[in-house]
């Protein structure tokens, strides 16, 4: 009788005398096709009943990744793109056939889409190959997120950010579907159908992060210790009673890119008000304010992290910088696809803040 599955045998034959040499042990894999008509030899127990040996898998042998073929360089820049309205408002707001192009030249050319938290923690889980990239909203516009009823639920309002981010993950699903917005949250967060908790929560549902812009969108340059504490411990106060108070947060993005100097820049960062303590691990500029290196480099400034402008046309805005890594593509983030490793071309470890990096990763120069 033919077997259809496949039998895996394992003959050990001792034998001795008679001048006859020991055997080696075999081991024998079949497929179907390979599978005689003729009986299989077998084992027997003593009442002559067949024994069956259970068939033991054989582990997938580790492919290395070839590093002369990648060469990937988790020491490189990640861009930090700076968004505002979808409506044709140039350079800070840009309408919606742009964000829809800017989108499809990131994925065709091998970008994908992480959390502002993945690319804090240095946890980026992407593929060999392609080059994270953090896409943020400023103001909590109308035009970047707002939600309509339809059918009995809550859906985002065609051409918004996110639904144009949402199309687009949806046909490429590989490209991830991740964006951070900073609201104001007193000067309206988004407006349409829903409360701004269900609005929020929705966003937070679908795995988009949210954190303050302050209260009311104030020149923080010019602003006195007091009111820094409220307009950003305020705003976080009132978030928390939206998210829960377990919602962690852990950027904040400047008011018309307008920091504190001095003894006061600290506070905006870390601080206390009301008995209610936040602790930020950045601070987002508005345009690139300096290179876009990682958290863990030695040169990263939490205090002032630049940003690129997600428009055409001015030096260092977002296809500047496109253009620039097509040129010069050794200096982007290419990852190795391990998330336990970090992947440095020879000479770059020197710029590695170790404590920075998360517990446990392995740091492989090449």
């Amino acid at each position: 009788m033919k077997r259809k599955s496949v039998i895996l045998v394992l003959l050990v034959l001792l034998l001795t005398g008679c001048g006859a040499k020991k055997q080696p042990n075999t081991l024998t894999i079949t497929t179907e096709s390979q599978i005689p008509t003729t009986p299989l030899p077998t084992t027997q127990t003593e009442d002559a009943s067949t024994v069956i040996l259970p068939i033991v898998p054989v582990p997938e042998p580790v492919v290395e990744l070839d590093y002369e073929v990648v060469k990937p360089n988790e020491m490189g820049n990640i861009l930090v793109v700076m968004y505002h309205g979808i409506y044709d408002n140039q350079p800070y707001h840009i309408p919606a056939e742009q964000f829809r192009r800017d989108l499809q030249y990131m994925y065709d050319n091998g970008y994908r889409l992480i959390s502002m938290s993945d690319y804090l923690s240095g946890q980026i889980d992407i593929p060999a190959g392609t080059t994270p990239i953090v896409l943020t909203f400023d103001d909590g516009l109308p035009t970047t997120f707002s939600l309509e009823e339809r059918e009995g639920q809550l859906v985002p309002v065609k051409d918004t950010a996110v639904y144009i981010i949402e199309e687009f993950s949806d046909k490429y699903p590989d490209f991830g579907r991740n964006a951070i917005f900073y609201v104001n949250t007193s000067n309206g967060m988004f407006t349409g159908a829903g409360t701004e908790q269900e609005r929020l929560q929705w966003l937070v549902d679908r795995g988009y992060e949210v954190s303050t812009h302050t209260d009311t969108h104030i020149n923080m340059d010019k602003a006195p210790k007091d009111l820094l504490l409220k307009e950003i411990g305020g705003s976080i106060i009132k978030l928390h009673d939206l998210l829960g108070e377990e919602y962690v947060m852990e950027s904040f993005a400047y008011p018309f890119g307008s920091k504190p100097s001095g003894e006061l820049e600290k506070y905006v960062l870390d601080g206390t008000y009301e008995n209610s303590t936040y602790s930020f691990k950045i601070g987002l500029a508005v345009g690139a304010s300096g290179p876009f290196v990682t958290p863990y480099h030695i040169n990263f400034n939490k205090y002032k992290a630049p940003r690129a402008r997600g428009s055409e046309g001015d030096i260092q805005d977002l296809w500047w910088f496109f253009k620039d890594y097509e040129k010069n593509p050794q200096k982007k983030y290419i990852s190795d696809g391990m998330i336990d490793r970090l992947s440095v071309p020879a000479g770059k470890e020197e710029n590695i803040n170790k404590e920075a990096l998360p517990e446990g990763i392995e740091i492989y120069i090449y």
